[in-house]
C-alpha cells in the first residue's frame, strides 16, 4: 500500500544544478544521454545526506526532476508526458526555491 504525502523538495546547489540541467536536456534528441542522466538525478535522491529530508527508491523515482526526464524519455519514445507540473517546479528549483512534491511512498 502507498501512502502520499506533500515533501519539501529542499533546492540545495546540488537539486539546483540538476533541476537546470533537467530543463536544459527538453531540447535533447538523444535517449542515451537522457537516459545516462536519470541515472545521475536517481542516484542523487536515493543516497542519504543528499540535504533532503527524505531520500530512497521511492524519492529517486518520484522527484519532480526525475520526472521532467522521464517525460523527456517518453516524449523521445514518442509517449504522452504526466504530472507536466514538473516543469514548473524544476524552474523553480533551478532559481533556487524550495519546492513542495507529492511523493506515494511504500507503507
Amino acid at each position: 500500500m502507498r501512502t502520499k504525502e506533500f515533501v519539501m523538495i529542499a533546492a540545495t546547489e546540488a537539486v539546483r544544478q540538476l533541476a537546470q540541467k533537467a530543463i536544459d536536456i527538453q531540447d535533447a534528441s538523444n535517449p542515451r544521454g537522457v537516459q545516462n542522466y536519470l541515472k545521475d538525478v536517481m542516484a542523487h535522491f536515493c543516497e542519504s545526506g543528499n540535504g533532503q529530508k527524505f531520500c530512497g527508491s521511492d524519492m529517486c523515482v518520484q522527484n519532480p526532476i526525475s520526472i521532467a526526464v522521464l517525460n523527456k524519455l517518453n516524449d523521445l519514445a514518442g509517449l504522452k508526458q504526466s504530472r507536466t507540473e514538473c516543469f514548473s517546479v524544476c524552474m523553480e528549483l533551478a532559481a533556487g526555491n524550495d519546492q513542495e512534491w507529492e511523493v506515494a511512498f511504500l507503507s
